[in-house]
C-alpha cells in the first residue's frame, strides 16, 4: 500500500491523541544496534532502531532521550518511539551513557553525533531525506549542540519537547524557586545535586556513597505518580540515608531528597562556581550555528522543566531560521494527560485541538524534509 501524508497524520493522531490508551502501543519493528567507540576516550553503547511494520519509512528521526536510567526503554518513551515508527518514520534512539547515569556531561554531544552517523548508514534510511532531531527534556542540549555544529546542513529540522534554555533557572525550578503556581516533581531533587557532585565534593569530600544512594533512590521512586507524596518517598529516602556513615554527607543526601532544608543554598553556591562544565550546560551561546527549522513543544503542566523555558529558547534562536512554539495542556513532561482529564476542561479543548494539529505538523514536517542541495 503506497504511503500518503494523510495516512501518516492519521496514524500519529490515532496513537498520540488524548484518546489513545497509554498502556497500549502500536506495532513496529525494533532491533538493537551497537554504536562503536571511535577513539580511546569514547565508550560504545547501544541504540534501538524502530521501523514501520508494513511500509518503507518515509521519514527519519534521531531521538535524544532525557535524563532517565532506562533511556529509550522507559515504557512511556518506547511507546512514543513505536508511534513514530508505526506512522512511517525510521527512528533511532540511543542509550546515551551519561543520561543513563543521570548526568548531563560533555560526552553526550559526540555520543549523539555517533548515533546520528549510525542513522545515516542504515539501509532503511529514506533516500533524499535529511533526518530530523527530536529531543525529550534535557535531550534538548545535545540536540541543539549537534544541530548547531558544522554538520548543521545534514539535519532536516529540530523538534524540542520539554526542553530548556537556562540550565540554572531549570535547576532552581526543580528545587522549588520561582515555581509560582506551577507544580514541580519533588522526586527530581536528587538529580539536581547529583549533577553538581564535582563541585560539592570540594566541600564534602568523596561523594561516591551519596551519589550511589541518590541513584538508587531515583530508581526506587520514579515512574509512579503516588511516589510524589512525601508519605511514600520519605521512608525510602530515610532507609538509604541510614547507610551513609558521615553525618554531613547524610544530611546532604537528605537535602537532595527534599527531607532536610538547605538544598537551595547548596545548589546556588555550586552554580555560582562558573566552571567550564557549567558553561557547557547553557545551549544559548551555540545557537548561532543553527540552519534548520526549530519546533519548540512544551506542556503547560510540565513539572520537571517549566513551560516558560519554551520562550527562553525561542528568544535565543537566530532570526535567520523558522521557529514555532507549541504550548499545550495535552501532554505533561513525558505523557499524555488522558481524555478523562481533558473532558473537565471542555472550554479549552478548541485551543488544544489547534495545538495538537500544530504538534503533528511539526513532527511530520520535521522528519520528512528533503536534503539540502550539495
Amino acid at each position: 500500500m503506497p504511503f500518503s501524508q494523510p495516512r501518516l497524520y492519521a496514524r500519529l493522531l490515532r496513537w498520540l491523541g488524548p484518546w489513545a490508551d497509554p498502556k497500549t502501543a502500536p506495532p513496529a519493528h525494533r532491533r538493537t544496534i551497537s554504536i562503536p567507540a571511535r577513539g580511546l576516550d569514547e565508550r560504545p553503547f547501544d541504540a534501538w532502531v524502530f521501523t514501520p511494520p508494513d511500509i518503507p519509512p518515509i521519514g527519519a528521526y534521531l531521538v535524544a532521550p532525557g535524563l532517565h536510567y532506562e533511556g529509550p526503554a522507559d515504557p512511556r518513551l518506547e511507546r512514543f518511539l513505536r508511534a513514530l515508527a508505526h506512522a512511517g518514520f525510521l527512528v533511532v534512539a540511543p542509550f546515551l551513557p551519561d543520561f543513563i547515569a543521570l548526568r548531563v556531561a560533555e560526552p553526550i554531544v559526540p555520543d549523539l553525533a555517533r548515533a546520528f552517523d549510525a542513522l545515516l548508514a542504515l539501509p532503511e534510511r529514506p533516500p533524499n531525506i535529511a533526518p530530523g532531531l527530536f529531543s525529550i527534556s534535557f535531550g534538548s542540549l545535545p540536540v541543539l549542540r549537534l544541530a548547531s555544529c558544522e554538520r548543521a546542513h545534514e539535519i532536516g529540522a529540530v523538534v524540542l519537547f520539554g526542553g530548556y534554555g537556562s540550565y540554572g533557572d531549570t535547576l532552581r525550578f526543580c528545587l522549588g524557586e520561582g515555581t509560582g503556581d506551577a507544580a514541580r516533581d519533588p522526586l527530581n531533587q536528587p538529580v539536581v545535586l547529583l549533577n553538581l557532585v564535582d563541585v560539592l565534593s570540594e566541600t564534602y569530600g568523596d561523594l561516591t556513597a551519596v551519589a550511589d544512594a541518590w541513584t538508587r533512590y531515583v530508581k526506587a521512586t520514579w515512574g509512579r505518580e503516588e511516589m510524589k507524596q512525601e508519605s511514600r518517598y520519605r521512608p525510602i529516602a530515610e532507609a538509604f540515608a541510614a547507610e551513609i556513615v558521615d553525618p554531613a554527607q547524610r544530611r546532604l543526601f537528605l537535602q537532595g531528597a527534599g527531607l532536610a532544608p538547605g538544598a537551595m543554598d547548596v545548589c546556588l553556591a555550586a552554580l555560582a562556581r562558573k566552571t567550564e562544565r557549567e558553561r557547557f550546560l547553557d545551549p544559548r551561546p551555540h545557537l548561532h550555528g543553527l540552519r534548520c527549522p526549530v519546533h519548540i513543544v512544551h506542556g503547560r503542566d510540565d513539572d520537571v522543566i517549566p513551560f516558560t523555558q519554551a520562550d527562553v529558547l525561542a528568544q535565543a534562536m537566530p532570526k535567520t531560521i523558522a521557529v514555532k512554539t507549541h504550548l499545550t495542556g495535552l501532554y505533561h513532561h513525558t505523557s499524555s494527560t488522558g481524555l478523562g482529564a481533558l473532558v473537565k476542561q471542555i472550554p479549552a479543548l478548541a485551543g488544544e485541538g489547534r495545538a495538537l494539529v500544530g504538534i503533528l505538523r511539526a513532527i511530520v514536517e520535521g522528519g520528512t524534509r528533503p536534503e539540502a542541495p550539495s
